[in-house]
């Protein structure tokens, strides 16, 4: 943990924000750009953030964040790729008419997106009779990361439910 409340707090920031760029940091924080790059120098330094370089672009992750979940974060940034993604991971193989009622999105906007998804590998589409049905390979991850998409108070509620339900059952 670092001793610089400046750095906890873009440390935070950057855990609830994966793939997060220092411009993004700077404003979401009102920051100067000094300022925001050397203490994100020194998180990397100290070894509490990870950055990926692409191209001149710098994209932020906390050290915790599991370096296979990289390539489903282009994918969440989308509303309507996450809500297929989200639906897969819950409901399990699902088939086009399912996932498009599941995911809550139009069925012209599923075939767009599922596209996408599987030609980056994030979806597969498995022979099933009479058709075929899509489904996530690592649906425990992409729930892990889709969580990371809630708004700061969502997910406050959302442990503070599963804390609560967690203790009744212990009960």
């Amino acid at each position: 943990m670092t001793a610089s409340p400046v750095r906890q707090l873009i440390l935070e920031f950057v855990r609830t924000h994966p793939a997060v760029g220092a411009r993004t940091i700077q404003r979401a924080l009102s920051m100067g750009s000094g300022q925001a790059a050397h203490h994100l120098e020194r998180l990397v330094s100290e070894g509490l953030l990870r950055v990926q370089h692409q191209g001149n672009r710098h994209h932020y992750f906390d050290i915790d964040f599991p370096e296979e979940a990289e390539p489903l974060i282009g994918a969440m940034q989308s509303g309507a790729r996450r809500a297929i993604l989200v639906a897969l991971a819950r409901k399990g193989d699902l088939s086009f008419a399912r996932l498009a009622k599941e995911s809550g999105e139009p069925k012209h906007a599923v075939a767009w997106h599922l596209r996408t998804l599987l030609a980056r590998g994030l979806v597969e589409k498995v022979p099933r009779a009479p058709s075929h049905v899509y489904r996530v390979p690592k649906s425990d991850l992409v729930l892990r990361v889709s969580r990371m998409y809630l708004e700061p108070s969502e997910a406050r509620v959302t442990d503070s439910v599963a804390s609560l339900l967690g203790g009744l059952m212990k009960e």
